[in-house]
């Protein structure tokens, strides 16, 4: 009986082993599947280096059209293939002056070339300052021609001085049929000391005075001695003599010529017809000179009614088309004091 005892355990315990062993290769399975996804919940990551040459290829992948424009060249680049101007050009070629345009600096001014250079005198200043005052306003250079000792001659004076405009002693000569110049007057009697004397006594009362020129004198300026003294004097000053030319045939030149001295002389009377349309036309011929001969000297009389709201009128065109408004220092004696912009 013991023995078929042992034989029952030992069956039992060899059929719970091989169980056991059963359930333990069954758990090692479990847990290897609660362990690994389903391959439907997989999630692929991307390479990291595809991600990054993706943008390139996108672009050589790009057809011709669809590139970004090539960028057009600079300004300076482009500016040096141009061919150079010639230094005849050049030198006709007004500069450019930089202005304000619309908040923006550097805007060039339209280019216009020269037509020439125009110096406008008004005479017979001195007499009162109602006439004078008119003129002040003008935008551009103009020069007064003031007589000497006359009641207002030194107000007068004062007032071109407070605009900035230049002035000449206006100085009056002999003229024929006994006509009265005027104080200070030369007459063909005078020695020439009693000339130098005359001219120092006037240009004592107009100081910073940039020249002078003759009120009437038809007699005086066809005389040589009284021209070369008036030419001598001017050119002890530094200045100019301009010859108002009231008759032909003075003596201005060959005076001029002797003595070395600077002079110039008047081209245009802007107002021997005192008419606004008479004032225009001889402006216009006073352009012309200036346009043939690089320069022109028109003279007017502060008396003439029309004459200041003229110039006023006729300043825009003539600046438009090209004229320069400029000294009497700069037109005689060259002084570059002028402004082309003007």
């Amino acid at each position: 009986m013991s023995l078929v005892f042992i034989l029952f355990a030992l069956l039992v315990s060899l059929i719970l082993g091989t169980r056991i062993a059963r359930g333990k290769d069954s758990a090692a399975s479990g847990s290897a599947e609660l362990e690994t996804p389903a391959p439907s919940a997989i999630v692929e990551l991307p390479d990291p280096s595809a991600r990054a040459e993706a943008p390139q290829e996108e672009l050589l992948s790009r057809r011709e059209d669809e590139r970004p424009p090539k960028p057009s060249p600079s300004p300076s680049r482009e500016a040096s293939t141009q061919p150079r101007a010639s230094p005849e050009r050049l030198a006709t070629q007004t500069p450019k002056k930089p202005q304000e345009k619309g908040g923006r600096v550097g805007a060039a001014v339209p280019e216009h070339r020269p037509k020439g250079e125009i110096c406008i005198v008004i005479d017979d200043v001195g007499q009162n300052l109602w006439q004078l005052k008119p003129f002040l306003k003008f935008p551009g250079p103009i020069c007064f021609a003031i007589l000497p000792g006359l009641p207002y001659t030194q107000e007068a004076r004062d007032l071109i001085q407070a605009a900035g405009k230049d002035y000449i002693l206006h100085q009056p000569m002999q003229a024929m049929d006994k006509l009265n110049p005027g104080p200070g007057a030369l007459y063909l009697n005078m020695e020439d000391e009693k000339i130098w004397d005359t001219l120092e006594k006037n240009f004592t009362e107009l100081p910073g005075a940039k020249g002078m020129n003759n009120h009437m004198g038809s007699l005086a300026t066809k005389d040589l001695r009284i021209m070369r003294q008036v030419l001598r004097f001017a050119k002890s000053r530094d200045i100019a003599f301009l010859d108002s030319r009231t008759i032909g045939g003075t003596a201005t030149a060959e005076a001029a010529r002797l003595e070395e001295a600077a002079y110039g002389e008047r081209d245009v009377f802007l107002d021997n017809s005192p008419e606004k349309e008479n004032i225009v036309t001889m402006f216009k011929e006073g352009q012309k000179i200036s346009e043939k001969h690089g320069r022109a000297v028109m003279i007017g009389h502060v008396w003439s009614a029309e004459l200041a709201q003229t110039l006023m009128d006729l300043y825009p065109e003539l600046i438009n088309e090209g004229y320069s408004l400029s000294s009497i220092s700069k037109i005689m004696i060259g002084e570059d004091d002028a402004d082309p912009w003007d």
